[in-house]
């Protein structure tokens, strides 16, 4: 799904979870280009969100492409299932990693594009060395921070110095994104946008 020509990627962790079959139908109909795999273990994130069991059944419903975003402080387990499932990306947090080299280049060697995720208190020059061997770059626009989850606009100059740094790269943002904010996204040099709760309540 485009919108003001950024592709949106519907975080299907925003769904409604008693009809995901359902929810993957609405994604298909927009016309979207993945579905978002919020992977969250409850160790680097509060939260827990998806098992491989469910991972499996959401492949079988649907052949669109995967874009997985791994929350976890052990990534290498989700690999081979990212290049199972057809991911079109996989992310990892940079904050995570303590040899980033070893997750891209992982990826890579299973056939996956990869890609770094930053905290919003990660600056992006820590990501700079890498960004040659990267293809996607995602960008967290909140903070589990208990006081509503807003997009911080401050993100916005991240996007642009990653930007200018790297004029080819997919670069994704992810938090309380909303279609009213799309258009700023865009002039940001922001390529691709995972929409949650507002994809599911609006389009």
């Amino acid at each position: 799904m485009k919108k003001d020509s950024i592709i949106i990627s519907p975080s299907i962790a925003s769904a409604d979870s008693l009809h995901l079959a359902n929810e993957l139908e609405r994604i298909i109909a927009r016309d979207c280009k993945d579905v978002h795999i919020d992977i969250e273990d409850g160790n680097f994130v509060p939260n827990i969100t998806f098992g491989k069991k469910t991972v499996n059944a959401l492949r079988k419903a649907t052949n669109l492409p995967f874009s997985f975003h791994l929350m976890t402080t052990n990534w290498l387990e989700w690999l081979q299932i990212a290049a199972d499932t057809n991911a079109a990306v996989v992310f990892a947090h940079l904050e995570a990693l303590d040899y980033p080299r070893a997750f891209i280049f992982g990826a890579k060697k299973l056939g996956l594009r990869a890609g770094l995720a930053l905290n919003p208190k990660t600056p992006i020059l820590h990501a700079e060395y890498l960004m040659p061997d990267l293809d996607a770059i995602l960008i967290l626009t909140t903070e589990p921070d208990c006081v509503g989850e807003l997009f911080l606009n401050d993100m916005l100059k991240k996007a642009t110095y990653a930007r200018a740094l790297s004029p080819n790269l997919e670069i994704w943002v992810d938090g309380a994104v909303t279609f009213d904010i799309l258009a700023s996204l865009k002039s940001s040099g922001v390529t691709h946008a995972v929409m949650g709760r507002e994809f599911f309540r609006k389009a």
